[in-house]
């Protein structure tokens, strides 16, 4: 019988951590261990989750600090002959470490991106990143999706032999290249416009502004370029603002806002270039790897964990966060040279195929699984 594994997750958004947890059920599908999701709250992963066949538990938090879910999440762990808990992100360790620990359980907790750069606040990051901290000494495995987020952990005082690292990995088979003009259509993009866009849970870190102001020098240059926006805004208050900055730049009839969409990688097949323009806090977003696997060229921050998969010039350009100027220039060079820009999403493709396969995510998650379980004896 297959061990029981037991996800606590936000389930807030159906962004990079759910993604992730969904691609990694995926993978393990059938092997060693069964997966059971956690969500925190009854959010857009639920469907998604259940119609993959995860058994779904749903433990909605009532405040920030809702300690009253320790033991409610304790029971199901029991209930459940749960072996072993992962958590992902800072509320779901608060929570799901504590529980564990009482149950007597080993801990995996998955580090999508640093806390000390999740907001544009200082004071909130503090906070974050103290509440991430206050039971980080039950956790047997920290996972990342970078090297570049494991040496933080290091540096922050995590033994090394805690830290390990797991490529954020995609289902080649449906990110696979394809044809975007029925999608194009139906965004009443002309078929033969240079398109760039961005995919992403709109927000300050994600830099969507940057886009807009690149998009306006751009068009400067390329007139007859689309861009598209993909993703909703954490606030309706701030796609006001983004709207109103398109406006101010005068480019509102070249730039589209779609909204949440669940259609990804239709939505990719429609661009001729994926932009990533984050100003930190990024790592590696999942949607850098569907873009890659779909042989589309990239323009993306040169931050974080970003550098350890787009090679400049090679599989992809590399950018300063926050240079305009760089922006627009590396995104107007690929709109302009599609035999670049085919190049280069040819060589990200190979790249995906090779290190960010679902059955490369899942060895490596099933290898410290058994690791853990291997000593027959809990905390």
């Amino acid at each position: 019988m297959p061990a029981n594994v037991l996800h606590i997750i936000n389930g807030q958004y159906l962004s990079g951590p759910e993604h992730t947890l969904l691609n990694l059920a995926q993978g393990m599908n059938g092997g060693r261990y069964r997966l059971q999701v956690a969500c925190l709250f009854d959010g857009p992963l639920v469907e998604p989750a259940r119609r993959q066949g995860l058994p779904v538990h749903l433990v909605p938090m009532r405040a920030r600090l809702d300690l009253r879910l320790v033991g409610v999440l304790r029971r199901l762990i029991e209930r459940e002959d749960i072996r072993l808990v992962h958590t992902h992100s800072s509320r779901a360790n608060l929570v799901g470490r504590t529980a564990a620990r009482l149950a007597r359980r080993p801990v995996v907790s998955h580090c999508h991106a640093s806390t000390k750069r999740e907001t544009t606040s200082r004071i909130h990051n503090w906070l974050l990143t103290a509440f991430d901290r206050l039971n980080a000494r039950w956790v047997d495995r920290f996972v990342t999706i970078s090297d570049t987020l494991g040496r933080e952990l290091v540096a922050d005082g995590v033994p090394p032999d805690k830290v390990a690292t797991v490529r954020t990995a995609v289902d080649l088979s449906r990110y696979a290249p394809r044809d975007g003009r029925d999608v194009r259509r139906q965004l009443g993009i002309p078929e033969d416009a240079p398109v760039a866009g961005m995919i992403a849970l709109l927000r300050p870190r994600k830099g969507p502004e940057c886009l807009l102001k690149a998009a306006a020098e751009v068009l400067r240059r390329l007139p007859e370029a689309r861009f598209l926006l993909i993703g909703r805004a954490e606030q309706t208050a701030y796609l006001k603002s983004l709207e109103s900055l398109a406006a101010q730049l005068s480019i509102q009839k070249r730039v589209r806002f779609t909204g949440f969409r669940r259609d990804i990688p239709e939505l990719i097949s429609a661009l001729d270039v994926l932009a990533i323009p984050s100003l930190f806090g990024e790592d590696v977003p999942l949607v850098l790897i569907e873009a890659m696997a779909m042989a589309r060229p990239v323009v993306a921050s040169a931050v974080e964990g970003i550098p350890e998969v787009v090679r400049d010039g090679r599989t992809g350009c590399l950018v300063p966060p926050g240079d305009i100027g760089a922006l627009a220039a590396a995104l107007s060079r690929l709109l302009a040279n599609r035999a670049l820009a085919r190049g280069l999403g040819q060589a990200g493709r190979a790249s995906a195929q090779a290190a960010f396969s679902l059955s490369r995510m899942a060895a490596d998650m099933t290898r410290i699984y058994d690791q853990l379980l291997a000593n027959g004896s809990y905390h």
